[in-house]
């Protein structure tokens, strides 16, 4: 796990993150979704991330992150190197939507503190054209 302290709090507000106080706004203009670290359960995600999924927002929500992983074993890498390092930023992959269609994305992971459980926010870039082209 992270060293303690590691986890930034935050709060959800509408379609932006609140972080650390409730008074300062951060706009997410990508998919972003925060899951919790032990069961990888999805407990937030903006409008933007359902859609990129082959979902509504409400459906992604309750659903495991590795769902979407092409390799789900590729998430224990992932949460390996944010251990050791705090942060992952930039590290292509390739996921898939929820009817099996391929997604390449680029993936930036921060540890951080939700609803008082150790969580992970997961922003995503679509670059499946570029892979593609």
């Amino acid at each position: 796990m992270p060293a303690p302290g590691a986890f930034a709090s935050v709060a959800v507000c509408a379609n932006l993150i609140c972080a650390p106080a409730p008074d300062r706004l951060i706009p997410t203009p990508v998919p972003v979704m925060i899951s919790r670290m032990s069961d990888r359960e999805i407990l937030y995600a903006n409008q933007m991330a359902g859609p990129l999924l082959g979902l509504s927002t409400e459906e992604v929500l309750g659903r495991k992150l590795t769902e979407f992983y092409q390799t789900p074993a590729e998430w224990k890498q992932l949460l390996e190197r944010l251990v050791n390092e705090a942060a992952v930023d930039d590290y292509e992959m390739q996921m898939k939507k929820v009817d099996n269609t391929p997604l390449w994305v680029t993936v930036a992971l921060r540890p951080l503190e939700f609803n008082d459980e150790e969580s992970v926010l997961t922003a995503l870039h679509d670059i499946t054209e570029r892979k593609q082209g």
